[in-house]
């Protein structure tokens, strides 16, 4: 496919973000620069877990704990996080979305309006999260967004696609 029928494809519907991505990869692997390249085959395939995120893809995001209570059992509730530094609030209330667009697209159509999670594994946020629900023991610990959020980052990702496209015409 040309540059245009890819554009033009992906404005009617008849092509995925995620399909459109993969066409305009095979289309520009021998006209465009590495850096153009990396950007498509990150978006499709999902970012490295040390790779630095573009910011379209750090979402705001609650935070919910299930913990243990003592005299009520297994609780599900929103953490209180006003007690924590500013750091520490900022990375608990931001989402970092490395998965690749066609995840994010099945998300969104899984989910319809319900909320997508992702749960906290990194041992530090869980540490502080304990420090904050300290009368009782943390199951778990999760990231909890809107599907809004998701969908904008599809937004900002077709909008580049859009841009490249366009020089190519």
């Amino acid at each position: 496919m040309k540059a245009r029928e890819i554009k033009n494809a992906l404005f009617s519907g008849q092509l995925s973000l995620s399909e459109s991505l993969r066409c305009a990869q095979e289309l520009l692997v021998e006209e465009c620069d590495s850096e153009v390249l990396v950007w498509i085959k990150n978006e499709l395939d999902g970012y490295a877990s040390d790779a630095i995120l573009p910011e379209y893809r750090k979402i705001p995001c609650e935070v919910y704990v299930e913990y243990e209570d003592p005299i009520y059992g297994s609780r599900v509730v929103h953490a209180d996080v006003q007690g924590v530094s500013e750091k520490i609030k900022q990375e608990l209330c931001t989402m970092y979305v490395a998965q690749g667009v066609r995840g994010i697209e099945a998300i969104i159509c899984r989910k319809n309006d319900e909320a997508p999670r992702v749960l906290i594994k990194d041992g530090k946020l869980n540490i502080v999260l304990g420090a904050v629900y300290a009368q009782g023991q943390i199951n778990k610990a999760y990231q909890q967004t809107k599907v809004s959020y998701m969908k904008g980052i599809l937004d900002a990702v077709r909008k580049q696609l859009i841009n490249i496209l366009s020089a190519q015409i």
